[in-house]
Formats: structure tokens, sequence, C-alpha cells
């Protein structure tokens, strides 16, 4: 008896973890682009690019025509205004796709932007693919 209540606990429990997973991934990939799909944003349809990693690394290298600003500064009045008033895409990047996706999440519920867009992987998935990046400011 004792042994089928711990083999049940470790199926409801293995399904938690799954639908868990599965509801995260799904969270995630409403926000999620691919390098190329990100190409696509900046080079159509004007997307404004928001590096968020700091500006050292930022001056190493980021994608062209890329601003360089914190969580803070965009969740700041003056960001929020400036970008609720104009209806193209953002672009989120960062190290990885943490900063970028927690950001996009409030950007999309707390402001009501609807074309906010993470980097999958971040900069290091565009470094990956071999892709172009500018240094300095």
């Amino acid at each position: 008896m004792v042994n089928h209540i711990l083999l049940s606990m470790i199926w409801i429990a293995l399904l938690v973890f799954v639908f868990f997973s599965f509801f995260q991934s799904w969270l995630f990939s409403s926000f999620m682009v691919s390098c190329d799909k990100a190409i696509q944003l900046i080079n159509r349809e004007d997307a404004i690019v928001i590096d968020l990693r700091s500006s050292d690394d930022y001056r190493k290298g980021h994608i062209i025509r890329s601003v360089n600003l914190s969580a803070l500064d965009i969740q700041s009045d003056y960001y929020r205004t400036v970008i609720r008033k104009k209806n193209i895409p953002l672009l989120l990047v960062c190290d990885n796709d943490k900063i970028s996706f927690n950001l996009a999440r409030y950007l999309n519920k707390r402001i009501g932007l609807k074309n906010v867009y993470v980097l999958q992987n971040g900069i290091s998935r565009w470094l990956h693919e071999q892709l172009p990046l500018v240094k300095g400011e």
C-alpha cells in the first residue's frame, strides 16, 4: 500500500513538472524570436532594438542601430511614454533571454504593448550564428 502511494506521488510530481515545463515554454514562445525573425523585424519593420546588457558589453559589440538601456530606464515614465506612442516593434536583447523576457512580459502586461519581442538566447545566439556586431558607441 505504501509503495502505491509513493509511486502515485512520484507520478503526480512528474505530471506537474511536465505541465509546468510545457506552460513555461508556451509563455516564452509568445515573445521569443529567432535571429532570422529579428533581422526581418529590424530591416522590414524598423524595430527598435534595445540592448539591456551593461554599457561595457554594449561597447564591445552590439547589433547595429541598437540602443543601450537598462530595464529600469525603460520602466521610467519618459521611455514608457515614448515607446507607447510609437507602434513599432521592440526587440529586446541581453546576454541570455531571462532579463529580456521579464521585461517583455512587463511591457506587454502592464504597459499594454503588443509588438514586444525577445531575441532567443540573446546576443550569444547572434554571435553563434556569426551575425555582425558593431563596436563602440
